[in-house]
């Protein structure tokens, strides 16, 4: 089977140019660094509080199986599901380390986190 040809020729240039860009949620040049800092700090922390509250529903998900099974399979399961609280503990090791502070290293203030 022959190659497709590529030709940049079937996409006039003239509406590529006119083809408006998305403009960013924030601009580099109007906001300070450590604002984006700890705005990106804020998301991450969100992300890593959500990954968390996941482990921790997987692992109350896997106990619940694990109930209704014969014991030498329950223990398989329950010790996956302690696997999984541990990482849940781990996360939110993680945010209780990191959340308290600005990207700028003093600490947020309470209506900041």
């Amino acid at each position: 089977m022959p190659k497709p040809k590529l030709s940049f020729e079937q996409v006039p240039l003239k509406t590529v140019t006119e083809t408006p860009m998305p403009k960013p949620k924030i601009s580099f040049e109007q906001v300070p660094l450590e604002t984006v800092m700890e705005t990106l700090l804020r998301e991450v922390v969100s992300f890593v509080q959500g990954n968390a509250q996941w482990w921790d529903d997987a692992a109350q998900h896997l106990d619940d199986i694990a109930r209704n099974l014969a014991d030498h399979e329950r223990r398989k399961w329950q010790l996956v599901a302690a696997c999984y609280q541990e990482r849940a503990q781990l996360h939110r090791d993680l945010v209780a380390r990191v959340q308290p502070w600005g990207a700028n290293g003093t600490p947020l203030t309470e209506s900041e986190r």
